[in-house]
Parts: C-alpha cells; structure tokens; sequence
C-alpha cells in the first residue's frame, strides 16, 4: 500500500494491482461524491459478497 504524504488514506495493491482504502476513506469519499457515490456504494456491496 502506498503510504507517505498526500495519499488521502488510498493505496496501491502491489499483488491484486488495485486502488486500496480503508472501509471509512472509502465512504467518506463515496458520501462526497453523489450521484456516482450510490453507484459506488452498491458496487462496494457487490464485491463484498
């Protein structure tokens, strides 16, 4: 995961090559994003099952 300054609490993966986050950068990024934040939220409910 990247680390260091100005990351905005996201990351890089290095062995799944995908953005990172912890779930509470995730939806505070998704509540300030309407109305690509619903198509986020449910994506994010997609991938968890």
């Amino acid at each position: 995961m990247l680390s260091g300054k100005d990351n905005s609490g996201f990351g890089w993966d290095e062995y799944r090559q995908m953005v990172v986050a912890e779930d509470a950068t995730w939806n505070s990024y998704i509540s300030k994003k309407e109305p690509l934040g619903k198509m986020l939220k449910q994506l994010q409910i997609l991938l968890k099952k």
